[in-house]
């Protein structure tokens, strides 16, 4: 979704009207251009039962990687038992009852396959066999279409011009162009797995200023 506006700046007195004619030359019919965009991406974490919206209501400290950093879980994505509020090395400040939307079918830690969908078929000789469940092709389970909104993420970008009649037929326009011009950082998406929201990453790029100049005849 975007949002264009044009704005014309208009004379001299709009900003000094005691400023010399030199200065006034330079300021009438100085241009401004503003262009805003605001943005959210769907995204689709295929979970296999219900979803927890937190959103930004959930501030966690997330200290998996063996540095701890803030983040927000935007919902209940899948954390292994021993990293469920662990201060250490795992994800503490989650809400008490926090239920995973997705688990491995063996969950349980010091279990034979943790971690794993890894399941023994028993087989007719009366022999087992060591395989990865599969639930089924797409459309096996009530949930597989699910998709979820991200953070809405708004930036602005600003060119202010002007056009010097050097003769009837000759123009010279300068620009100033300003893009992010508010530098908003912005959210990236949280991640479909364990849905955490980090907040050390950019999703716009800094504000960057660019001087430009064009000759027509």
């Amino acid at each position: 979704m975007s949002r264009g506006v044009r704005r014309r700046v208009g004379c001299a007195n709009t900003y000094d009207y005691n400023t010399s004619s030199r200065v006034q030359t330079v300021i009438n019919g100085t241009a401004q251009s503003n262009q805003n965009y605001a943005s959210a991406i769907q995204y689709a974490p295929q979970p296999t039962s219900d979803i927890e919206i937190y959103k930004s209501s959930v501030p966690v400290t997330d200290c998996r990687s063996g540095n701890c950093r803030q983040a927000y879980q935007w919902f209940n994505g899948y954390l292994a038992p021993p990293q469920i509020n662990n201060s250490v090395n795992g994800v503490s400040g989650l809400p008490s009852n926090y239920k995973p939307y997705q688990t491995p079918i063996n969950n349980t830690p010091g279990a034979p396959n943790y971690g794993t969908n890894n399941v023994l078929v028993p087989l007719r000789n009366g022999s087992s066999v060591l395989t990865a469940f599969s639930p089924g092709p797409a459309g096996a389970h009530p949930f597989w279409k699910t998709t979820l909104l991200g953070p809405f993420n708004y930036i602005a970008d600003i060119s202010i011009y002007k056009v010097f009649s050097i003769t009837e037929r000759v123009k010279f326009r300068l620009n100033v162009d300003a893009f992010n011009a508010l530098n908003i950082q912005g959210y990236v998406n949280p991640n479909p797995l364990d849905g955490i929201q980090q907040i050390n990453t950019s999703y716009w790029t800094p504000r960057q200023i660019q001087l430009s100049g064009r000759l027509t005849f």
